[in-house]
């Protein structure tokens, strides 16, 4: 979640994380308008499940319906249609690119792959090559495992433990 956490500040979102797991992202649209999220999550890849939804159902034009006709009162700036266009169009960008730099960071939801992937190498793919268990295998099966997330080898097309079965293969034995 620190990784994911990070985006966000970066996107302009000010984060709270609360002990329940969920998070609250909040920021200023350019005419004012506090963007505030809730989103109840366990993890990143529910964040980014949730907030995938609110990027998809963001419609520019119920925004600017919502608020056109409180103008000027009720907190909303006393703004012309078209800068209260233009705000809904910078919002919906600002949401996509936020999504955009979050799915783009493979390490935001892969911090929990990182351990898992040590563990097969230790329990299973490696547990051949080293002869005791301690803080060196630990080392050397995380230093693998950071070569493979890193290769070509770790894509979708099949299971993480057989995209991980094969590098060992081709490259460590």
């Amino acid at each position: 979640m620190e990784k994911l956490i990070e985006i966000l500040e970066k996107n302009g979102w000010e984060v709270t994380q609360f002990d329940d797991g969920s998070i609250d992202i909040e920021q200023y649209s350019n005419l004012g308008e506090d963007l505030m999220e809730e989103i109840e999550c366990k993890n990143a890849e529910e964040f980014i499940k949730e907030f995938e939804n609110i990027v998809k159902n963001f419609d520019i034009d119920e925004h600017v319906e919502l608020y056109i006709h409180s103008r000027g009162r009720h907190g909303v700036p006393n703004c012309t249609v078209q800068e209260l266009l233009d705000d809904a169009k910078e919002i919906k960008q600002l949401y996509e690119r936020t999504l955009n730099d979050i799915k783009g960071n493979k390490n935001v939801t892969e911090n929990h792959d990182l351990n898992y992937i040590i563990f097969i190498l230790g329990r299973d793919l490696l547990k051949d090559k080293m002869p005791i268990e301690n803080d060196l295998a630990y080392d050397y099966c995380k230093k693998v495992a950071t070569l493979f997330e890193e290769s070509e080898y770790n894509d979708s097309s099949k299971s993480l433990y057989e995209c991980l079965a094969e590098y060992v293969k081709d490259k460590i034995l």
